[in-house]
């Protein structure tokens, strides 16, 4: 599933991958596993959704989030949050030059994602509605939003640019506009390389669109991709959870199928909310069983983030509903309860928060 964005902290755009999950078999508990190998931190980074709790001190909550190793955070936008009239740049505030600022002040990378398609759809701007993307003025239009872009993040690392985000979401079935896509896609990416060398660019797809219901659509699109980002919530479609332990069945599919590319897990969570068949508990063997599969694939997955460091409130949860304009008792637990630390007041560790600690420490983060 993924996001839907609603300013959160610094009114950066934060989405929750939603992932339309098909069941799949896993190991019998009968069967042996190997005892996993702990691997030292070497060149991965860790990266997390950073969000304030109830205090609103994205401050405390940053250093919070430092302490256990994050070297990245996310800032994602919509095309036409950027572009707000034909040629007219701007947001206000100016959460780029905020980004810019803070973050290499801090020395944190920053994962750019800019999304002319988000997991609800198109976000272009109202006069290019029903314009194609592989037009070229949508294609010239887009290429001087990533220069405006670019032109706010001056000091700041970037991680990687995303084009789009949980597109297989936001595009679904229609066959045409993943031909329009593709095209837009290479051309941008294209042109990102030249005005900015060496930067890594890929598109977010869910990791059940790439390996299942949009894998031959995306499957040529990353074929011109350098990393391939995904987002993962081992979730049922009712929002219902997957017991952890399928966790390396689904993410070794995926693997399997880019054997050549780096894989970006930008966004990876999983709610604690006893109404999706979930506990705190649970929750922790999430985070063990992510960093043991993580350890098995160290050289493959560079880079992983975990999606958010704090519960969020029910007001932004109705925010992120309208967003999505998915009014379900079971999708507001799953945005209630996606942190790794409570709302109120400045925030507590759970259980998870205190795994990820030991996890990262043992590893030299």
């Amino acid at each position: 599933m993924q996001h839907v964005q609603r300013p959160l902290v610094f009114g950066f755009v934060l989405v929750i991958g939603i992932t339309w999950a098909l069941a799949v078999p896993f190991a019998s508990a009968a069967e042996p596993r190997a005892k996993p190998q702990m691997v030292p931190k070497g060149t991965r980074t860790l990266g997390i959704s950073v969000n304030a709790a109830e205090d609103n001190n994205y401050d405390t909550a940053f250093q919070i989030a430092k302490s256990v190793g994050m070297e990245a955070v996310s800032l994602s936008v919509n095309w036409d949050q950027v572009e707000t009239a034909p040629g007219v740049y701007g947001m206000t505030p100016n959460f780029l030059a905020i980004a810019n600022t803070y973050y290499s002040a801090t020395h944190t990378k920053l994962d750019l994602v800019l999304r002319p398609i988000d997991t609800n759809g198109k976000h272009v701007p109202r006069d290019l509605q029903n314009t194609a993307f592989d037009d070229p003025v949508m294609i010239a239009r887009f290429q001087r939003v990533v220069d405006y872009v670019f032109s706010q993040l001056p000091h700041v690392q970037l991680n990687f640019l995303s084009i789009g985000n949980e597109i297989d979401l936001g595009i679904g079935g229609d066959a045409m506009l993943w031909r329009q896509y593709e095209v837009f896609y290479r051309t941008v990416k294209a042109y990102v390389h030249a005005v900015k060398p060496g930067l890594r660019v890929g598109t977010t797809a869910t990791l059940y669109g790439l390996s299942q219901s949009a894998r031959a659509q995306l499957a040529r699109i990353n074929r011109v991709s350098d990393i391939v980002i995904v987002t993962y919530y081992p979730l049922h479609e009712d929002f219902s959870v997957k017991d952890p332990a399928v966790m390396r069945g689904e993410i070794e599919s995926l693997l399997a199928l880019y054997p050549r590319k780096p894989v970006y897990f930008v966004e990876i969570g999983y709610p604690a909310s006893p109404l999706l068949g979930s506990s705190q508990a649970q929750q922790r063997t999430f985070i063990d069983e992510v960093f043991q599969i993580w350890d098995a694939h160290s050289k493959r997955i560079p880079y992983l983030s975990f999606t958010w460091l704090t519960d969020i409130s029910s007001a932004q949860v109705d925010e992120l509903v309208k967003y999505y304009g998915l009014d379900d008792e079971r999708f507001k637990a799953y945005l209630l309860s996606l942190g790794l630390r409570t709302h109120s007041h400045s925030g507590k560790d759970k259980p998870a928060f205190k795994a990820l600690r030991r996890a990262t420490q043992k590893r030299g983060w």
